[in-house]
């Protein structure tokens, strides 16, 4: 599994256009999870990128 721990609790929320589409969390994740995800839905909204590419923006920018 790149990037992840085998057996590691996820987290998955899929959106489309501020449509929650599918969410599911595994056993084991806690309420921090869904913060996360939060989070990073406001930050892609705010910025209009992705959360990769802002991470990719932070780095080059130091």
């Amino acid at each position: 599994m790149p990037g992840g721990r085998e057996g590691a609790p996820v987290a998955l929320d899929i959106e489309l256009w501020s449509f929650q589409i599918f969410h599911s969390c595994m056993d084991q994740t806690t309420p921090y999870n869904n913060l996360w995800i939060e989070r990073k839905h406001r930050m892609v909204w705010t910025k209009q990128i992705s959360s990769l590419h802002a991470g990719y923006l932070l780095e080059y920018q130091g």
